[in-house]
């Protein structure tokens, strides 16, 4: 009945062929659901610079900063996780890139393509977070095939951004339709760059190809073409790595269908990395399932040039490991060589796993907690006759996920998971345990070290199918996580996603949630609601963090769906005349500060992020048994000093109270605690910082 109503509410009936009712199983698809041939698509020749109607998101808290940035036609860009459309320089800002509306008239395109305004890859910079500039049309030409430049088809996909200390970069896919053996959809990586740098409106033009197959010829003639999904991270050692996902009509036996590569620039012509080098095969499809669904590739490296890329996807061979789980290969030299190959990774293969056994003992109990059950008890739909017990055989980790690398080089995985079904093909949505969780580990080669955390049981969003996604493959489908590292301690980790708020009839709606870990992960802090648009269709989505934060600020991009968007004749609705499809509405684009505002003007990133309070490391440090803490209040307000232990539990609080603003120093007495790393806290007006302190009797 709660599902039903649901769907009334929305307007539209949907047959729900491939979900169960009475068990709540859903049909595994072998095709990734987000994917979106928009080839399939009229293009849309109604213009708009930006939205008309649009929900201010909590404009009551004085810790978030939500800036309305501009709109787009719809919101496909934003829709998987691994790409990474918004970055964070400390000293520079923020940088996003996204597809975007287009002033009018119209006047770019190619002469051989029809007007495709979702296609505009636009970039959008701040020194402060709250005043942005556009630039537009940065996909306008493109070099090549061969020297020459052309006038691009502006389809751009997939976005993203990435900056260092000198420079921003947009990269993206564009659908240039070209024809041949692997490019029937023309599926071709680009980048651009300010040249000038930072805030000097001199994007290069025409865009780069990534791919260096494409300077060959039409056709990549020794690299794979149809590349999709770029995941970028920009190396310390001056490097421009991009994975990509080969989709194609018909893929050639050398560059098979599904496959991941890397893309790596072979040096530097000042701000432009050039490409001379064929693409590295990261994850060979060949290795996986046959008919089998393989995720796009997360990747990231840190400053030592320690990083992994990782997928999730089904092994060929079951008898190595019959489950679907996490693949894994690890870079020592910023990209450059990757661990596994020739079968010298785990278990005879090129990659590092995680095994069946390891994944039953972190989600349903062994020397961990039991997040997920075990067996389960089946009921018919009136709740009162015995149904069925069913053996749960494992975890299912979907196809969302995000890896990130600590300054230590410990590898951090935020993954969605629900519960595989007893029935082969199939898996459970709706039970308890099911959402988003942290997994680490300092070495993927040693089965015992991999460590779990749950972030959100989301099985109150999982269990219902109202977010049609284009496919109908339900919410657990589109829910991801999106999760930052702090640049100032590895203790210090944010994450956020966007869920059911509320599931009343009258005030259906989604909102994005942020979490905070400051012990490394291994304990997360309640949501945190960072947009709270209470009402029925008043949504927020698909948020993604900026890689980088600090201990007390962190930086994000969404979407919200404006429902009121007119659009031509063809589409009275939204961009696929379809109002079950969120994703498929005008988007405003949304980017929020949580935490103090950046300060314009200052490089020095101390400054550039002003807390509005500032905690010193204690002193001495390792202490025994006492110790001093020193803060200091910019303005008052209501104080709390808290002591966390290893696990996450606070199990002392030596302060609560209102104070004014000044400079104080606490004495700590560690007389009654024990040997061991903790954790002190300060938190005042809902922001928090946190240091690590060891007490050595």
């Amino acid at each position: 009945m709660r599902i039903t109503m649901i769907i009334f509410l929305f307007g539209f009936y949907v047959q729900a062929s491939s979900w169960d009712i009475a068990t709540g199983k859903h049909k595994v698809s072998n095709k990734y659901g987000k994917i979106l041939d928009e080839s399939m698509l009229t293009g849309n020749i109604n213009f708009r610079v930006n939205a008309d109607n649009y929900t201010n998101p909590n404009r009551a808290n004085r810790n978030i900063s939500n800036v309305l940035v501009d709109s787009s036609v719809h919101g496909y860009g934003f829709v998987v996780p691994h790409t990474n459309p918004f970055d964070y320089v400390s000293g520079k800002g923020l940088l996003l890139g996204y597809r975007g509306w287009v002033f009018e008239p119209y006047t770019g395109g190619g002469s051989g393509s029809a007007a495709n305004n979702s296609g505009f890859i636009k970039s959008a910079r701040s020194s402060d977070g709250i005043i942005f500039s556009l630039s537009q049309d940065l996909n306008q030409w493109c070099i090549g095939p061969g020297p020459a430049a052309t006038l691009a088809p502006l389809m751009g996909r997939y976005p993203s951004a990435v900056g260092n200390e000198e420079y921003p970069y947009v990269t993206w896919t564009e659908a240039t339709q070209y024809t041949g053996s692997a490019t029937n959809n023309g599926g071709r990586p680009l980048y651009t760059a300010e040249e000038y740098g930072w805030d000097t409106e001199s994007w290069y033009s025409p865009a780069i190809d990534l791919n260096y197959g494409w300077n060959q010829g039409t056709d990549p003639l020794t690299t794979p073409g149809d590349l999709w999904v770029n995941c970028p991270v920009f190396t310390a050692d001056g490097h421009l790595c991009v994975t990509a996902s080969q989709w194609s009509s018909s893929p050639t036996t050398e560059f098979p269908e599904r496959s991941i590569y890397l893309m790596r620039n072979s040096f530097m012509l000042g701000a432009l990395p050039q490409y001379y080098d064929d693409p590295i095969t990261l994850f060979n499809s060949d290795h996986f399932l046959v008919g089998g669904t393989t995720s796009s590739a997360s990747i990231d490296i840190n400053d030592d040039g320690i990083g992994y890329a990782m997928i999730t996807a089904y092994l060929a061979d079951s008898l190595v490991e019959p489950r679907h789980t996490y693949f894994i290969r690890k870079t020592e030299d910023h990209g450059a060589t990757w661990s596994g190959s020739g079968g010298t990774g785990f278990n005879g293969t090129d990659y590092y796993f995680m095994p069946d056994s390891v994944m039953y003992r972190l989600f349903f109990g062994g020397d961990t907690n039991s997040f997920m059950p075990d067996t389960v008890l089946f009921t018919i739909a009136d709740d009162t006759t015995q149904y069925d017990t069913v053996a749960i055989p494992g975890a299912f980790p979907l196809y969302d996920h995000e890896v990130r690398v600590d300054s230590q080089g410990n590898l951090h995985i935020f993954s969605t998971l629900v519960v595989e079904s007893e029935q082969s093909g199939f898996i459970y949505t709706g039970l308890t345990g099911v959402g988003l969780y942290h997994l680490w580990t300092d070495d993927p080669n040693n089965p015992s070290s991999w460590n779990v955390s749950q972030i959100s049981d989301l099985s109150e969003t999982f269990v219902r199918t109202d977010f049609y996604d284009g496919t109908g493959s339900g919410n657990y489908f589109n829910v991801f996580a999106t999760s930052a590292v702090s640049n100032e301690s590895d203790d210090v980790l944010w994450v956020a996603y966007h869920a059911l708020a509320d599931t009343s009839m009258l005030g259906f709606n989604w909102d994005i949630f942020l979490h905070q870990s400051i012990d490394g992960g291994i304990s997360w802090s309640e949501p945190f609601n960072i947009t709270q648009t209470s009402g029925f269709q008043q949504d927020e989505t698909y948020v993604h963090l900026a890689p980088a934060a600090t201990d007390s600020n962190c930086f994000m991009v969404y979407s919200q769906p404006d429902y009121n968007a007119a659009y031509s004749p063809s589409y009275p609705v939204n961009w696929l005349g379809d109002g079950t499809a969120l994703a498929a509405y005008q988007q405003n684009i949304w980017v929020a500060v949580y935490g103090s505002p950046l300060t314009v003007g200052i490089d020095n990133m101390d400054n550039i992020i002003p807390d509005k309070f500032s905690l010193e490391q204690n002193y001495p440090n390792p202490f025994n048994p006492i110790t001093n803490i020193r803060y200091s209040l910019e303005r008052s307000g209501d104080v709390k000093l808290d002591l966390i232990n290893i696990q996450g539990r606070t199990i002392a609080t030596y302060i609560d109270q209102n104070q004014q603003s000044g400079d104080y120093e606490f004495v700590l007495d560690g007389s009654s605690l024990s040997n061991g790393v903790y954790f002190y806290r300060l938190t005042q007006n809902g922001i928090s910082r946190a240091r690590k302190m060891v007490l050595m009797k």
